[in-house]
């Protein structure tokens, strides 16, 4: 039977080479959120949770209320409800009983743990649902869902003075985008996933985002959910519009990528490895470079008011919702 590495209780995870009993893992879970709290100043700070359907943020947001009366920051969590009404279109009904079990899950975890839950309806504020946003704008459902919720969860946290949003990317997730825009080319948003916290800018309107999963792996937010009894909505049940009008190749890209760093983290530890790596040798001011030059290309945006940096003057999600 396994043995626990620090208590010889038995053992309920193998980590790397080492197998953790409940309470260790517990432990060496918060060491590695803290690793990163530690490094930024929380003390009366107001922290906006992204809450979605899966294990990252469910975790993220069980955690940090765990650790909230030691960094004595304000919490609330913010969920996106994507789509509510039904039609006749098989994909949509399906996509609106995935959404109405991810906010199930959710509300049941906020309701536990007490902590205020914001629902930003997408039909209320933008008049239309993803499916519709998707179906009518063509492109990649998934790349039009991020840039729809990273901009109105910006919004909601810029209108409502919070310090920062906390997202639930974890090491693995930070790994494969390092990869994929190694492979891209994309060489300057490499900084941008070494960081713990994305700066932000109260005059660009931006609200500056933290990252305290960096340094946890994908595995460890299953096991975590798993052993609190935290309910998510799994992969299994993959969200329905995840192949519609997809490029292929992008999505095996992806795919070929995580399988890659998954098999070598399981067995060495590569993914902390590797950005322990980058974190050393690659220099945090090329990042601030980047933003530099980034920020000398933002202007408001010609409908809304929130930053961009289109040459027409009119950010993406502007552009998806009047068809700009």
């Amino acid at each position: 039977m396994p043995r626990c590495r620090h208590c010889r209780k038995k053992a309920v995870i193998k980590k790397h080479w080492f197998w953790y009993c409940e309470e260790h893992f517990f432990a060496y879970y918060k060491k590695r959120i803290k690793r990163v709290l530690n490094k930024v100043r929380l003390n009366w700070k107001k922290i906006l949770v992204a809450t979605s359907w899966g294990k990252d943020s469910q975790a993220l947001l069980d955690v940090l209320v765990d650790l909230k009366s030691q960094y004595w920051y304000e919490l609330e969590a913010v969920f996106i409800k994507l789509a509510e009404t039904r039609w006749d279109n098989q994909v949509k009904n399906q996509f609106v009983e995935f959404v109405s079990k991810a906010l199930e899950a959710v509300e049941n975890l906020t309701g536990k743990l007490w902590v205020k839950l914001n629902i930003l309806n997408l039909q209320n504020i933008a008049g239309k649902s993803l499916p519709d946003i998707v179906f009518e704008n063509g492109g990649k459902a998934c790349s039009i869902c991020g840039t729809l919720k990273r901009y109105f969860l910006n919004k909601f946290a810029f209108e409502n003075w919070f310090d920062y949003i906390a997202t639930g990317h974890n090491l693995t997730d930070n790994v494969i985008f390092i990869k994929q825009n190694i492979i891209a080319t994309k060489y300057e948003d490499i900084y941008k996933n070494i960081l713990y916290v994305l700066p932000g800018d109260r005059d660009l309107k931006l609200v500056s985002k933290i990252r305290p999963q960096f340094w946890i792996e994908e595995e460890d937010n299953v096991w975590y959910c798993k052993l609190k009894d935290i309910k998510y909505v799994s992969s299994d049940n993959a969200c329905p519009l995840k192949d519609v009008l997809a490029r292929k190749s992008q999505w095996n890209t992806h795919l070929i990528v995580q399988e890659f760093v998954e098999k070598l983290s399981e067995k060495f530890d590569y993914a902390r490895k590797f950005m322990e790596f980058l974190r050393k040798n690659l220099k945090e001011d090329g990042y601030d470079l980047a933003k530099i030059k980034k920020s000398e290309l933002m202007k408001e945006c010609k409908i809304c008011g929130y930053p961009t940096a289109s040459h027409s003057g009119i950010c993406r999600v502007c552009r998806l919702l009047f068809n700009n």
